[in-house]
């Protein structure tokens, strides 16, 4: 019964998702995001990590995003997890915009990780994440035309995302075929830390591969709904390809 219920949980989500499709602008291209997410448990306690994400858009035609993300966690037991990191993010504008060509984003994040299961082929991962942000601004001089750095904008942002995964089919001893589906809000924060305003929406549908316990490939579809104001907002349709890797690690 709970397998039933997670499923029909997940078909309302989309359902919502697309709702809001009849409603939002469109995207005309489709995304590619390719992820790389390494880690190294040291011991039973703390765990060194990265996350390198490459975004092209319009079918890997232009540059979007490159992510760079070190973190450190702390094991408090086998279902909680505090991690503290810093995320490096250029941003290229799309060709005809208004915006600078490049621009950079340095931030400095807190999360926390809850985990529990459902029964014994689903598992969910709460994550509830702060980020400190400083984002680079320009300006656009009409008599040059050339972008100028004014500076950069501090402000705050919380991230919370609900991930759930089951397991399919097991191949053999180690390889397996899996599901993964996770929903994540973003909230714009005030200097207080109070809501301020919708950033952005993620809802993710991923079919994953694990070849070994080190070692598991996703391929996944997601859709991004951005908010920039009461007015405006936007849909973008993402393929993405992801591999997790966990670095073996002697422990002395």
């Amino acid at each position: 019964m709970k397998n039933y219920s997670f499923y029909l949980s997940i078909f309302f989500l989309f359902c919502f998702s697309f709702s809001q499709n009849l409603q939002a602008q469109e995207s005309d291209e489709i995304n590619n995001w390719f992820f790389l997410h390494t880690t190294a448990k040291l011991n039973n306690k703390w765990e060194l990590g990265n996350e390198l994400h490459i975004r092209r858009d319009d079918w890997v035609e232009n540059w979007r995003n490159l992510l760079i993300r070190p973190y450190a966690s702390y094991y408090l037991n086998n279902t909680a997890i505090l991690t503290a990191g810093y995320s490096y993010i250029g941003s290229w504008a799309l060709p005809g915009s208004d915006k600078a060509p490049l621009s950079n984003e340095h931030n400095i994040w807190e999360q926390f990780c809850f985990r529990h299961k459902l029964n014994k082929a689903t598992k969910v991962c709460h994550r509830y994440r702060f980020e400190h942000r400083f984002v680079d601004q320009w300006e656009h001089n009409l008599n040059t035309d050339e972008w100028e750095k004014t500076g950069r904008e501090f402000s705050n942002r919380f991230r919370y995302r609900i991930t759930v995964k089951s397991d399919l089919a097991k191949i053999k001893d180690e390889q397996s075929i899996y599901l993964v589906i996770f929903d994540e809000i973003w909230i714009n924060q005030a200097d207080n830390l109070r809501f301020k305003s919708l950033a952005r929406n993620w809802l993710y549908l991923g079919l994953g591969y694990r070849l070994n316990p080190q070692l598991c490939f996703e391929l996944a579809y997601m859709h991004q709904h951005d908010t920039y104001n009461a007015t405006d907002y936007l849909n973008t349709p993402i393929m993405q390809l992801s591999l997790w890797y966990k670095v073996p690690v002697k422990k002395s």
